[in-house]
Order: C-alpha cells, then sequence, then structure tokens
C-alpha cells in the first residue's frame, strides 16, 4: 500500500523531490485515517469527498512540491504557478484571520489575510476566473448522491407504509371520498442546502438557520372519486418547495447531560408550487383553486412558524437506563421538559393612530373602501376592525407580541381593504426586530412612516421594544408573559383532546388593544387515556406536549382558564364534552418551576335534552343509510379529567 502511494506521488512533476516530505505524507496519511475512523459517519463522508477534490484539483493544476533551495528562475517559475487557498469563516465580521493553504513550497509561504464574508470559498487562482465552491455545496453533493442512491427504497416506503396510513385517515371523513394513489416517481434530483448559518451566541445555546430549497421531479398520479365527481385521473409534477428553518439547541454546558433539548421552528411560512393536471389539463392556474390549496398547507404549518416552535427534550431521546442514570434524567417529570416552555426575551408594542394619503385621487378612491390593519410577526397575526367608507381611518390600535429569537426575524403592518372576495394589499411597511430591539427601548413618539405599495400613503405610528425579565416572587403587579405548557394530561376513558388557556376578556377605554389573551394547543393526533412527555419509544406522548404557549399579562389578571375540548362523539351524548377549570395566579406564582396538576369539569357543547337526543338518533340512522357507522363509545360513570401543566412568569422590564 505504501509503496503504491509512493508511486503515485514519483508521478507528480517536480524539479526537486525530496524522500522527507514523501515520508511526511505517508505518516501523516496513516495517521489521519486512523484518527477518522473513530468519527462519525457523515463526518467521514464528508472527509472523503474534501480528500477527492483535493486530489483532483492537485492533479487538474499539477502542483509541484519544491524542496531544500532553489535557484532564482526556479523561484520565479513557482511564483508563477497558480496556488490553492481555503479561506475559512470566523464568528465575527469585525475580526480578520491569516490562514493559508500552501502546496508546500519551502521557498515562498503564501500568507493570505481577508476580511471575512458570509461565505466559505476554495479559490482556484486567476488560471480558473476565482471559481468559488459555497461552503453547502459538500452537503448538497453527498445529499444528491444519497438520494439516488435511495430513492427506490424511499418510494416504496411512500407507496407501501405512509400512504395506507393516509388512506385509512381519509376513510374516517364525513364525506365519501375515494383517492388512489396509482404511480410514484421522485426523480433524481435532490434537495438542496441553499444557504447554513450560524447565529452570534445567545445566551448558552446554538442556533442554526437553514435554508432549503427542492426544485423537484417528482411526480405523481392519483384516482379520485366522491358522490358527485365520477373517478377520474389527477397529476401533480414540477412541485417547487423553498424552506428556511431554525434549529436550537438549549442550555448547552458542561456538566451531564450537557444539552437541555432541541427546539424546531419555520423561520417563514413555506413556499410551494405545483403543477396539476386534471384530464389534461392544467388545473393551477386556476386562481381560486391555487389560492385555496395555499391558504390550506398556510394553515396545516402555522404550527411550526416562528414564534411557534417543536421542542423535544433529551429526556425524550430513548437511550439506556443505566446511561440515563449517569447522565442524570428521570423516568418520570425531568427537569428538562421546562424547556418547551416559551422563553421570551421581549415584548414588541406597536402603535398606530390613523393613515393618510398623499394622493387626491387616492383620498378620494379611500371613501369606496373599507379598510383595516394586519399586523403580523411570523404566524402571530392580529387584524383591527374595519373602518366602513371612510376618508381618513382613525385605528387607535395598540398591538404587543412577545417574542424570544429577533435574528433574521421582522414585524409586518398592512393596510388591506376588505372585499367580498380576496382583500387587496393598500400598502405595507417592514421593520426588522433586532433593529427594534436595540434602537427602540423605553418609550417612542409617534412618527409619520411611509407604505411601500402602489397607493402612495403614510402611517403614524411608532414600535417600541420591552424587554422581560424572570419573575420569583409570590406576588404580582404591572404587566409582564405568562409561558406554559402541558406535560400531561391524564383521564378515565379514551379522549382525543384539543387544549385551550385563555385569560379574562378584556376591553380597553379607548382604541383596540392587540394581544394574545387565549392559546390554542395543536389538536391531538392519537386517541389516548392518558397523555404524558416520555420517551419517543413509548405511546403517550403526542405533539401537543412538545409546544408551549406564552400570553400578555395586565396589571387586573388574576387567574387562567383551561378548557379542554374532546373531539371523540358518544353515543348517548348530545355534542361533544367541554373539560373546564381555572387556576389563580397566586397559585402559579407560589409553585415557581413545579407543575401544577388542575382538576377539570365536565361540561357539553350543547345542552344534553330530549330534543337534542332525538335529532343526533336521527342523524346516525341517515349516516347508517349512507355507510358511516355511528361512534361506538358510551360515557361511563364519575370520569374524571386531570391536566398538569408548567409556568414560568416574566415581568416588564422599567
Amino acid at each position: 500500500m505504501l509503496d503504491e502511494v509512493v508511486d503515485e506521488l514519483k508521478k507528480i512533476p517536480t524539479s526537486a523531490l525530496s524522500a522527507f516530505w514523501i515520508r511526511f505524507v505517508i505518516i501523516s496519511t496513516v495517521t489521519l485515517t486512523w484518527l477518522v475512523s473513530f468519527l462519525p459517519w457523515y463526518l467521514q463522508v464528508f472527509g472523503l469527498f474534501s480528500v477527492g477534490f483535493l486530489v483532483f484539483a492537485a492533479k487538474a493544476l499539477k502542483i509541484k512540491i519544491l524542496a531544500g533551495s532553489a535557484t532564482d528562475p526556479e523561484k520565479q517559475e513557482a511564483e508563477e504557478r497558480p496556488a490553492i487557498v481555503l479561506a475559512m469563516s470566523p464568528k465575527s465580521d469585525k475580526q480578520e484571520i491569516d490562514q493559508s493553504w500552501h502546496c508546500v513550497n519551502p521557498s515562498k509561504v503564501v500568507d493570505f489575510v481577508k476580511t471575512i464574508s458570509d461565505k466559505t470559498c476554495i479559490s482556484l487562482g486567476e488560471k480558473f476566473k476565482e471559481e468559488h465552491l459555497e461552503k453547502s455545496d459538500w452537503l448538497n453533493l453527498t445529499l444528491q448522491h444519497l438520494f439516488r442512491n435511495m430513492r427506490a427504497g424511499m418510494e416504496d416506503i411512500i407507496l407501501n407504509i405512509i400512504w395506507p396510513q393516509v388512506w385509512k385517515q381519509l376513510q374516517d371523513l364525513p364525506i365519501n371520498l375515494e383517492i388512489e394513489l396509482y404511480t410514484l416517481s421522485l426523480g433524481m434530483v435532490a434537495p438542496t442546502f441553499d444557504e447554513i448559518k450560524v447565529l452570534k451566541e445567545i445566551e448558552d445555546s446554538i442556533v442554526l438557520d437553514l435554508a432549503l430549497s427542492y426544485p423537484s421531479e417528482a411526480a405523481m398520479q392519483v384516482k379520485i372519486k366522491t358522490d358527485v365527481i365520477p373517478k377520474m385521473t389527477a397529476e401533480i409534477s414540477s412541485i417547487l418547495l423553498t424552506l428556511s428553518i431554525r434549529i436550537t439547541i438549549r442550555n448547552v454546558s458542561s456538566h451531564p447531560p450537557f444539552i437541555q433539548g432541541f427546539e424546531v421552528s419555520c423561520k417563514n411560512y413555506p413556499e410551494i408550487e405545483w403543477c396539476l393536471k386534471v384530464l389534461g389539463s392544467n388545473m393551477s392556474k386556476i386562481a381560486g383553486l391555487d389560492r385555496t390549496i395555499k391558504q390550506l398547507i398556510r394553515d396545516n404549518v402555522k404550527m411550526l412558524v416562528y414564534p411557534k416552535k417543536l421542542c423535544f427534550p433529551v429526556a425524550m431521546i430513548p437511550l439506556d437506563p443505566l446511561l440515563k442514570q449517569k447522565l442524570g434524567l428521570k423516568d418520570g417529570y425531568d427537569p428538562c421538559f421546562r424547556m418547551v416552555i416559551p422563553h421570551p426575551r421581549g415584548v414588541v408594542r406597536i402603535k398606530i393612530k390613523n393613515v393618510i394619503f398623499d394622493s387626491p385621487r387616492e383620498y378620494l378612491l379611500l371613501k369606496t373602501r373599507d379598510p383595516y390593519l394586519l399586523i403580523r410577526v411570523g404566524s402571530a397575526e392580529f387584524r383591527s376592525k374595519t373602518k366602513t367608507r371612510t376618508s381618513r381611518p382613525e385605528f387607535n390600535v395598540l398591538c404587543e407580541i412577545p417574542v424570544d429569537i429577533t435574528t433574521d426575524m421582522k414585524v409586518e403592518i398592512y393596510l388591506m381593504d376588505d372585499d367580498l372576495g380576496t382583500d387587496q394589499e393598500i400598502g405595507r411597511f417592514v421593520e426588522k426586530l433586532e433593529f427594534i430591539e436595540h434602537c427602540c427601548e423605553g418609550e417612542q413618539a409617534l412618527r409619520w412612516n411611509g407604505l411601500l405599495g402602489r397607493n402612495p400613503c403614510k402611517i403614524f405610528s411608532s414600535a417600541q421594544w420591552i424587554s422581560q425579565s424572570f419573575h420569583l416572587d409570590e406576588t404580582w403587579s404591572g404587566s409582564g408573559v405568562l409561558a406554559f405548557s402541558c406535560v400531561r394530561l391524564r383521564g378515565t376513558s379514551l379522549i382525543k383532546p384539543k387544549l385551550t388557556l385563555k385569560l379574562d376578556d378584556y376591553t380597553p377605554e379607548i382604541g383596540e388593544h392587540l394581544i394574545e389573551r387565549s392559546w390554542d394547543a395543536i389538536t391531538a393526533f392519537k386517541t389516548l387515556e392518558e397523555f404524558r412527555i416520555c420517551p419517543l419509544d413509548r405511546e403517550n406522548w403526542d405533539l401537543f406536549l412538545l409546544q408551549g404557549g406564552k400570553m400578555r399579562l395586565l396589571p387586573g389578571d388574576s387567574r387562567v382558564w383551561i378548557i379542554v375540548h374532546d373531539l371523540l362523539d358518544r353515543r348517548d351524548e348530545v355534542g361533544r364534552r367541554e373539560w373546564k377549570g381555572e387556576v389563580h395566579l397566586s397559585q402559579i406564582l407560589k409553585a415557581g418551576k413545579s407543575p401544577l396538576e388542575i382538576k377539570l369539569r365536565i361540561g357539553y357543547t350543547k345542552p344534553q335534552i330530549l330534543a337534542n337526543k332525538l335529532r343526533k338518533r336521527i342523524r346516525e340512522q341517515g349516516q347508517a343509510i349512507i355507510g358511516i357507522s355511528p361512534s361506538k363509545l358510551k360515557s361511563k360513570e364519575s370520569e374524571k379529567l386531570r391536566v398538569t401543566l408548567q409556568f414560568s412568569v416574566y415581568k416588564d422590564k422599567e
């Protein structure tokens, strides 16, 4: 093996090849190979691609290894040869580095000093006109090879494992819908990483932003049939998906278990385009259908869009009991479960008084419009009341939105026209949350801001940042943020819950106060008697336990209402069950970081009277005629439901 390496090195054209450097390269190669064997497989793949690329570049450029003293003509010849320089990206834009990778030339060491950019590149010299390789290209090449080799297996998994589960869910719908997946092809184009960025150090966490795109060649044919539409074939192809993901590693430390867990969220709504053909006609160009499908996708992914996120505590990872004991993880309630509770850094306060138009024409057209305001931070969206046919809309809106990480996020203010069909955008104003956090602390004066759009207008508004601090006292006064998450939900019968928390209704004295006063959890995907946060290899966990919520606290708040909607029907009950309970703010403050168990009282969405029961019985008979089987569940005596919540209270910094 070593002789073959020596022969390959001898083939490199050189004026003076030193045996010392040959031995040095051989020993270094063997040592690095031994060290790489201890690395994970993905780092080994990365190293293989890197070595292959460098060998290819060395052969392409015919790099010569020079040793000893060289004559002046040889030095001049060596200087004219192109060199390979590898520039690494440091953590700060203000720093500079002095790193170089030279193709060993003892007569001249290549010193490379470069101001850091956001990209890591490999420069191939003037001969190749400074061609650059993006920092994520090596990962895209690896992903492309894996995708092509695993494509057949993924298609088989979708057809034989995933699709049968989806088909069963479709059968439970209240309508007669038959969908058959006829053919499926994922194509040869793999998803690509457009950008990989590590944010600056945020407390004791690591934040990683990933930008992905999938210009796929995937195509599928389905057969659709309903009671109204006969069986027909539809084809979906040319899918284009763009997605930005933020991954956070919480509470990195040097003590076991070293991290508290992971957080995953989308920075914005994913953008998706496709081509839909039905009976040979392109249906994707129909504006109404395209808009309806995209809105349906937005509604289903809203639970993952910033500031909402899914949290996975490290205690949920299935581990050996002995290893869990060494890491200090508990089987029951573990302190790392508190990472599911949101950690608001501050509250963005937006004040908007009124809107004026610069153009007399727009001033007159506004009399025929019904304007309203739409304020949005990611998936947190607030809408003001509509001002009907007014030329000088006075909104007097105060909007407060709790947020955590502000980097690369923005607040958007839209002035919309309320129409019968699609609402039209009159203008919009966009500002970075990071700018508001660093430059808008304290009370801010109202000022005129221009709105972007076809209609020239201005909005009289201000933005303010209110920092938050963790509240430890057992007494409460002032304003703040209440953060929470569900740890356990336990009943005496099967339940499919949808959890809701809300504060008492609040009516401002002047104008509108747009704040989060209620929070809805993700609808449970499973039907169980008990839900709790546990390792992933057990069946009692569900997604709604992995997402926390937050609400804005005001000086008059004293209690929190907990409502659990049961989505299961029972034969002897009209409507659906609605369990209710309450917890006082003083109890939350007294509990501190300990979870609270709350007993809920049973209720119903409809009164249990004889007329309602007869209507339900008639409806069940009609469903049986068309082939829909009624529910087999029945109520039990003395049924109970308890929910365990954990809270964190934050207070506005003065």
